[in-house]
């Protein structure tokens, strides 16, 4: 039965089913856990429902975590503003965690939005001063952008971080 996903969501369903017969409070937990499962097989749309459907009925403050596994699904779906909205929600409840500013940047970058993009991975920099992805990414972002002085620091500073490709775009900055 673990390998096939779809029986397993089958049985996602019933359960959910039944436990809202009693209560939303029991459903909940097997709503997010459903959402969890149909994220893993790619159905990233209706992992965004169950996660929404969590959302609007939880009595609970929803912590950071959730904002961003959301946001993940969100993005595979193309729903990138809400995946923005998301991001910032979980930056808001967790600033001290660099992940999130990185997926931030990461978004940004994706989108073309090279202002917010530098300003979220300088937050994650401050934050994981030894993260190699992060001076990469703000590395192609200051290259996207023409800004080719800090897009070489960035690159030469995440080669020397142990970045398996920031020598293949150091090397394009050359060309």
């Amino acid at each position: 039965m673990m390998k096939n996903y779809d029986a397993a969501i089958e049985l996602m369903d019933s359960a959910v089913n039944r436990a809202l017969e009693r209560s939303m409070d029991d459903a909940l937990p097997l709503v997010f856990s459903r959402g969890l499962m149909k994220d893993s097989v790619g159905r990233y749309r209706e992992a965004v429902m169950d996660y929404n459907f969590y959302e609007k009925n939880s009595v609970y403050r929803l912590g950071a975590y959730f904002y961003y596994v959301r946001s993940q699904a969100e993005v595979k779906c193309k729903m990138y503003q809400q995946a923005l909205n998301d991001l910032e929600a979980a930056i808001s409840q967790a600033p001290d965690y660099p992940l999130y500013h990185f997926e931030k940047g990461l978004l940004c970058y994706r989108l073309n939005m090279l202002d917010d993009a530098v300003a979220a991975l300088t937050v994650a920099k401050e934050l994981a001063p030894e993260a190699s992805d992060v001076y990469y990414l703000l590395g192609c972002t200051y290259s996207k952008a023409g800004s080719r002085e800090p897009a070489e620091e960035n690159l030469k500073k995440a080669l020397s971080l142990g970045h398996p490709d920031a020598a293949n775009k150091l090397a394009e900055l050359d060309k």
